[in-house]
């Protein structure tokens, strides 16, 4: 039957199970390209082989996107024919979602009853275990009503929704230092020390990360889509492999759907008196990220310039872009610029002055050279006459980007 779900043979031995684990669809009644994305995810499972799909939460934006959008959600499960079984936890967005709530025969939401979905296949099996997104847990202990995972020897999985602490580590967040909602259903790295889960798989933060800690691997997926500009980045989904000896083998790959889409951004500092360059400075930048029709490029420029020069600026830099916005899909010119004329501060106009009228010939390597390091003479003479125009301006682009950020 076309794409249904067959477990992958190669020269008479049947692979290890493997897993697709994902979070944060955030399927939105006005974002229809999420469901196209999901749809292509699907996809991949049937494509990889695989025997299971794990969403980390938010499958849905909202409770009301949950309403709207059921429907449409389980008729693209029966229209691909997905005989696979898919487990999710309700996050933040989609908390409406229970054990009880139906999406589709082969789909397990797992909330607080401690239930339990045992995955098996090619003479393996896993047990996952979920808790959903809690609002107002924010203290070590949280996890105190989870069970302990299955005795040694079979492999298990905590499926959850929420931000991982550990101020031991440089795991995802290291203390508690916000009044978000980063701040809810708070999962302490500690609290899994005597739960002896193999893995534990998260949504929330919609970062892609693995980290190994010394019992048990820690993965947030990340989401299949940005949700705003703050998150950059190319996106994935993971395939877990799992071994022999009971361990998984982490894979991260890239989300290559024709409808999906990131953010990089890039910055480019201009300099008072250095308006001519910034253009040709733009052009290399350019030309060194990578083109990407799924890459939305934002390069915010900032810096300094007169208001007389600005205009011009603007204008050259816009036709600069121009030329490469086929090779992306949208670049964005980001302006945050202070004008030169707005330096009342004497102690800047001076230092940029000093700067600008410095000559080669008043550097002398030698003078800060000490007698065992006479061998680098030649060197640093050579450096100083045939790039000292840029060393000028990386001197005035790293003192002003100082002065920049203490008026931002």
């Amino acid at each position: 039957m076309p794409g249904r779900y067959h477990p992958l043979i190669k020269y008479g031995v049947v692979l290890a199970m493997k897993l697709v684990v994902t979070a944060d669809l955030h399927l939105s009644e006005s974002e229809p390209e999420r469901l196209e994305i999901f749809r292509w995810l699907l996809n991949q499972v049937i494509e990889e082989n695989a025997d299971g799909l794990l969403i980390g939460g938010d499958v849905f934006d909202s409770n009301h996107d949950f309403r709207v959008l059921k429907g449409e959600f389980l008729s693209t499960l029966k229209d691909l024919r997905t005989y696979f079984p898919i487990v999710t936890v309700p996050g933040n967005h989609d908390s409406g979602l229970t054990s009880r709530t139906f999406l589709g025969e082969r789909t397990s939401i797992l909330d607080d009853r401690n239930e339990k979905v045992t995955l098996s296949a090619e003479g393996q099996k896993v047990i996952i275990t979920g808790r959903g997104y809690h609002p107002g847990e924010n203290e070590e202990g949280n996890l105190r009503d989870v069970p302990e995972a299955p005795p040694t020897g079979t492999t298990s999985i905590f499926l959850t929704h929420g931000s991982l602490i550990d101020p031991e580590r440089e795991y995802i967040f290291k203390g508690i230092d916000r009044q978000d909602e980063e701040n809810e259903h708070l999962i302490f790295r500690r609290d899994f020390d005597d739960l002896n889960y193999d893995c534990v798989i998260l949504g929330h933060w919609h970062g892609s990360s693995h980290f190994q800690g010394e019992k048990t691997d820690f993965l947030y997926p990340g989401s299949l889509l940005p949700t705003s500009k703050s998150e950059l980045g190319e996106k994935f989904y993971w395939v877990l492999t799992l071994s022999d000896g009971g361990k998984f083998e982490f894979n991260r790959k890239p989300i290559t759907a024709d409808s999906s889409w990131y953010y990089r951004k890039e910055s480019l500092f201009a300099l008072p008196n250095y308006g001519k360059e910034t253009p040709d400075r733009l052009h290399e930048l350019l030309n060194e990220v990578p083109g990407d029709p799924r890459c939305y490029l934002i390069v915010e420029i900032r810096g300094f310039v007169s208001s007389k020069d600005e205009l011009e600026l603007k204008e050259k830099l816009d036709k600069v872009k121009n030329n490469f916005e086929g090779d992306f899909n949208d670049i964005q010119l980001d302006w945050n610029l202070v004008a030169t004329e707005g330096f009342d501060e004497p102690l800047v106009s001076n230092f940029i002055k000093k700067i600008e009228e410095l000559d080669k010939s008043d550097v002398n390597p030698g003078s800060f050279l000490s007698s065992n390091e006479s061998r680098y003479l030649s060197i640093f003479r050579s450096l100083i006459n045939d790039e000292f125009d840029e060393i000028k301006r990386r001197i005035l682009e790293g003192s002003l980007q100082v002065f920049s950020d203490r008026l931002d």
